[in-house]
């Protein structure tokens, strides 16, 4: 959790997704951004997420591959970590829980998408890479890992986009 050290609060807060790293909110380059946060105005909290940084157990595939078995998903269970962080920011005294905003990278940015049609509290996001259709993640990276796939998705022919209108009007900033 980084908090700024300059203005009075109650600040905006955003809640950082990890992206796949060995050592998850350890990585520099999420410690750099949470600091830029903080230091223009933001609290900001880093999240690791499943099989990284001190969360590494199993890899995301096969706990998403155990999930299906019980009718869910590897990114509901992120999901869920997700609203679990809000809750926490939202009970800082430092945070207004009226401007909680999301961003992450690579399978954060994934998380953030998901997370923009999830939760009302998410009032602006900007995901980082994942953007595509469907059917360029099948033919460039296969079926990429359990954290990019939603149950039913292909199913119910949801793209990424759609998170997108489920989050419209609120402010969404594409980082590609």
């Amino acid at each position: 959790l980084y908090v700024p050290l300059k203005g009075n609060g109650p600040f905006p807060a955003v809640l950082q997704a990890c992206g796949h790293s060995t050592n998850g909110k350890a990585a520099e380059k999420y410690q750099k951004a949470a600091i830029l946060l903080a230091k223009n105005g933001f609290v900001s909290f880093v999240i690791d997420t499943y099989a990284q940084g001190e969360r590494q157990s199993v890899k995301h595939t096969q706990i998403d591959i155990g999930a299906m078995i019980t009718g869910t998903d590897l990114v509901a269970y992120q999901a869920w970590d997700n609203i679990r962080a809000i809750d926490y920011l939202c009970s800082r005294p430092e945070v207004d829980p009226e401007k909680i905003g999301m961003t992450g990278n690579s399978g954060g940015g994934t998380q953030t998408m998901y997370m923009m049609g999830f939760d009302p509290r998410v009032k602006a996001a900007a995901p980082s890479c994942g953007l595509h259709t469907r059917e360029r993640m099948f033919t460039w990276n296969g079926l990429a890992d359990g954290c990019h796939n939603f149950a039913f998705e292909g199913m119910k022919l949801l793209e990424f986009a759609d998170y997108f209108i489920l989050f419209a009007p609120k402010p969404a900033l594409v980082l590609a």
